[in-house]
């Protein structure tokens, strides 16, 4: 009999996540530089008028152009600054985002109004959104590590491990690393790709990918590369990520020799399981759940630490054992076993009476391993 906690598998969780308060904290701050620069570099167009217009006449008092009003230039740069910073403001609801929106609009008219000098109109200057950092670069020096670049940049060293595909805190000098303008993932979108799916998957948020990206819509070129804010990257696709090897050779059709215990049961299977691994236990231990005690009492050490080919036990009922595989670096567990009703496992094996199949235990410290 399998008692309900052997039922559960690990299932990856999808939709939308609110903003860690970690990462907001960095994401406001980085918010509110940027409102900061918007609107101190920004001046209403009739101070800088009078400004202008003073110098030209201190140039030259007895020439016509003093009187002339010259307004300060606003680039295609300050207004994609500005409205990416009212955006910002909006999404977040910060106190300042009906005067930070005010300006913006305000910039994106003198645009399409034009901009005079003295003789000329000036024209809007486009350049690369990459200006605005949204994944920046840097180049190491002696002494850098991941963790210092990341504390430089007010983002966390995780960030820039996952962005530059680094399994520790080393970096080399002069070497080039992307830095990313918030805690998150660096994703390069793949063919068919929409944000929805991109976001369920690492645990983002849509607006936010369309807000620090600067997109125009929920599709994405293939090959681009975009910041998905306050992402998770999946445990397999981690930098040094190693899949853990599950070689189950017996099949489940034949017994090793000594083998007393039911067909189709786990005991059963845990029984072969170890004795294909080298490590053969007695047939007389009973049923699952006097497994752990009659085991300690014949000299197996027995604890609550995993190992891999230990033995996980746990009482109630009839109990259940099973056979740890692997055991993954969040402290999580894979365990083999037989007769576990919970459907379809992770390997598309269906589990049940007689089946062999595998699933993720996240609670190891709550079980017994005899070794």
């Amino acid at each position: 009999m399998v008692i309900d906690k052997f039922t559960k598998t690990r299932v990856l969780r999808v939709g939308r996540s609110r903003f860690k308060a970690s990462s907001f904290a960095v994401y406001a701050g980085t918010l509110f530089v940027l409102i900061a620069l918007v609107m101190s570099g920004y001046q209403s167009p009739s101070v800088g008028a009078e400004n202008d217009a003073t110098k030209l006449a201190a140039i030259d008092q007895s020439s016509a152009v003093a009187n002339t009003s010259v307004a300060p230039l606003t680039t295609m740069d300050d207004v994609r600054s500005a409205n990416l910073a009212a955006s910002l403001a909006l999404s977040t609801n910060l106190s300042v985002a009906n005067s930070v929106y005010n300006q913006s609009i305000s910039m994106s008219a003198s645009i399409d109004l034009g901009q005079y000098d003295a003789t000329t109109i000036s024209k809007a200057q486009v350049t690369d959104f990459t200006a605005m950092n949204v994944l920046s670069t840097y180049t190491v020096v002696e002494g850098d590590t991941a963790s210092s670049i990341a504390a430089k940049f007010g983002i966390s060293a995780q960030t820039i491990r996952w962005a530059n595909n680094l399994t520790g805190d080393n970096v080399t000098a002069g070497s080039t690393v992307v830095v990313p303008l918030v805690d998150g993932v660096v994703y390069t979108v793949k063919s068919s790709d929409i944000l929805d799916t991109i976001a369920n998957k690492y645990k983002s948020n849509v607006d936010s990918i369309i807000t620090v990206n600067d997109l125009d819509g929920t599709t994405v070129v293939t090959g681009t590369k975009i910041l998905l804010p306050d992402g998770i990257l999946p445990e397999n696709e981690r930098p040094g990520y190693v899949a853990p090897r599950v070689t189950v050779i017996w099949s489940g059709t034949a017994s090793y020799a000594g083998n007393t215990y039911s067909y189709g049961y786990c005991t059963w299977y845990a029984y072969n399981r170890r004795a294909e691994l080298g490590r053969p236990i007695p047939s007389n231990l009973g049923h699952a759940r006097t497994w752990a005690s009659r085991a300690a009492g014949m000299g197996y050490t027995v604890n609550n630490t995993p190992a891999v080919g230990a033995i996980m036990q746990n009482g109630g009922g009839l109990g259940h054992v099973a056979v740890v595989e692997a055991i993954y670096p969040d402290g999580s567990i894979m365990v083999s076993e037989m007769n576990a009703h919970y459907g379809v496992d992770f390997d598309g094996h269906q589990s049940g009476w007689g089946r062999i199949s595998h699933r993720v235990v996240n609670n190891p410290g709550d079980y017994n391993f005899i070794h």
